[in-house]
């Protein structure tokens, strides 16, 4: 078996597993397998980069009794890994332009996990980027819910406050207060690549149709069986597979009649305009998400910012997702720039799972009521690309995987991993209930805000 294949077919959900960033040109001498708390790691996650920009990430397993790979395999595996990258992948990250804008970073937050909010904050300081603010958005309903004085170590960082509640009206009261031509986002979980804030920037400057860009996000780290089964839910089973080469986001728009039905597909095209791959609009997952995005200002002003309903923190979620449809609706266009890159830090119990999956449920089903409300052109737009949605590889896997039995013992095809399928399969029950509650939600949501 080669290299290549050995990595691909290594089980996703075997742990714990190293995570790192590696730049092919100053490869290391070994990669260890040694634990710092003791123990050993089952495998490397190692995202590669050539002359800044992601090519691939590659998955490997520890052997036997190896305390490292070598420098000798990982050269291997460097090269198999290489050959195996999409062409787009392989051009060097963009370069940074004559004049470097003004950009506004926001980071909602509600101050709960100190540690997370402090690594995220550091992680800001240190960007490889001469023109940026910082500002956080304390998202706490009272004052007494913790002092603040422990953020005076960060004598860059702004504090602005937002008392409603949900991170989308946290995420407004930042682009009120932004100063940037850009507004970039994150989350208060996530810490960012020092390059994050350069390759936003020159990605919107060589493409100027562009109103949003998204980029990687790559897990802090994969120690917990519930941090494993997240990224084998999304990206495992080829739902929203991690993409290596930067994309342009547009939407195809074919109006039947007087323009009533609204057709809509996305391309998604490469640098060279080719069209990669198509899908439809509703499948807002491959746009990226809330994690990592940065809008032009100007356009998330005139649109009204991101939609208060929906959110994190509201009994709606869905925020981000919602206004990358909205703007793909009203004919801009959406970039992904891998070398924007981030890394995310998973919930590391399953419970908290669970109630992550559970939420995405609700905001898919409570985004497309929003969007409805707001022109519902939507309902013969979604009739109009159901086809194409009941093809597509996320309908496919929520089918095969909520039809999967409840006891390893009765699925004669489960193979050795039928505990994770097994998990595999309540998660997706547990979306699909979500889902369900989508609507309701977003009914709440809106009672809530018209009192404000």
């Amino acid at each position: 078996m080669s290299l290549a294949a050995r990595a691909r077919s290594w089980p996703v959900g075997a742990g714990p597993v190293k995570v790192l960033v590696i730049d092919v040109e100053r490869p290391p001498l070994e990669v260890s397998a040694l634990h710092p708390d003791g123990g050993r790691y089952a495998a490397a996650w190692l995202l590669l980069r050539r002359d800044g920009r992601p090519i691939n990430l590659l998955k490997v397993p520890f052997a036997g009794e190896d305390h490292a790979l070598s420098h000798e395999q990982l050269a291997a595996h460097i090269e198999s890994a290489s050959a195996d990258a999409p062409m787009g992948a392989r051009s060097a990250a963009p370069q940074s332009p004559p004049r470097q804008p003004m950009i506004s970073v926001v980071v909602p937050s509600k101050l709960k996990r100190r540690e997370t909010l402090s690594r995220c904050i550091e992680s800001l300081e240190g960007l490889d980027y001469p023109s940026y603010e910082l500002l956080l958005v304390d998202n706490r309903a009272r004052d007494e819910d913790g002092s603040l004085e422990w953020l005076e170590r960060f004598p860059s960082l702004r504090v602005v406050r937002e008392r409603r509640p949900g991170v989308s009206a946290a995420r407004n009261r930042g682009l009120d207060a932004a100063a940037g031509e850009i507004v970039a986002y994150i989350d208060d979980d996530v810490t960012v690549d020092p390059g994050w804030l350069r390759a936003i920037a020159a990605r919107f400057a060589a493409r100027p149709e562009e109103a949003c860009v998204t980029g990687l996000i790559l897990p802090a780290e994969l120690e917990t069986p519930a941090e494993l089964r997240l990224e084998r839910y999304y990206d495992g089973d080829g739902v929203a597979p991690r993409i290596f080469q930067p994309v342009s986001h547009r939407l195809e728009q074919q109006a039947r009649g007087r323009g009533i039905i609204r057709r809509t597909s996305v391309g998604a095209f490469d640098d060279e305009d080719r069209l990669l791959r198509t899908f439809s609009i509703y499948a807002a997952g491959r746009f990226g998400t809330g994690a990592n995005m940065a809008f032009r200002s100007t356009v998330l002003r005139e649109i009204g910012g991101l939609d208060v309903r929906l959110g994190t923190g509201m009994p709606a979620t869905g925020g981000d997702l919602h206004v990358f449809i909205r703007l793909l609706w009203k004919g801009h266009s959406l970039g992904f720039e891998p070398a924007a890159l981030v890394h995310h830090t998973h919930y590391r119990d399953e419970l908290s799972l669970q109630k992550q999956i559970e939420a995405n449920g609700v905001g898919a089903t409570a985004l497309i009521c929003a969007l409805i409300e707001e022109d519902p052109r939507h309902i013969l737009a979604m009739l109009a690309t159901l086809p194409q949605a009941a093809l597509s590889p996320y309908v496919k896997t929520l089918g095969t995987r909520f039809w999967r039995v409840t006891s390893p013992a009765r699925d004669t095809h489960a193979g050795p991993d039928a505990e994770d399928q097994i998990a595999m399969s309540r998660l997706t029950r547990t979306e699909l209930r979500g889902m369900a509650r989508g609507p309701a939600a977003y009914w709440r949501s809106r009672r809530l805000v018209s009192k404000w």
